[in-house]
């Protein structure tokens, strides 16, 4: 089992994880999801956009900002388990 390598950013404002208070999960940044998932922010965005005609993970947009809520890039990575190459 790979361990996750994941740490909360530092430049989370006054010190605050923010976190999502309907479920208790705490938002990550893109840069942290992109970590989380080992992808690029690039990929992330061009995700979020609907560019290549792929879904990517749920979105929560706060003003002009973006976060991710772990559960839900949890459910995300879960919902893309393949047991093998021919089930895409």
């Amino acid at each position: 089992m790979i361990e996750n390598t994941y740490e909360p950013s530092r430049e989370s404002p006054v010190g605050v994880f923010p976190f999502d208070p309907s479920s208790g999960s705490p938002l990550l940044t893109p840069k942290e999801a992109a970590a989380f998932l080992r992808v690029a922010e690039s990929t992330l965005a061009a995700w979020r956009t609907g560019r290549r005609g792929q879904m990517g993970p749920p979105f929560v947009k706060l003003g002009r900002r973006v976060f991710y809520r772990r559960i839900d890039l949890e459910e995300f990575v879960a919902g893309n388990l393949m047991v093998h190459t021919g089930s895409a």
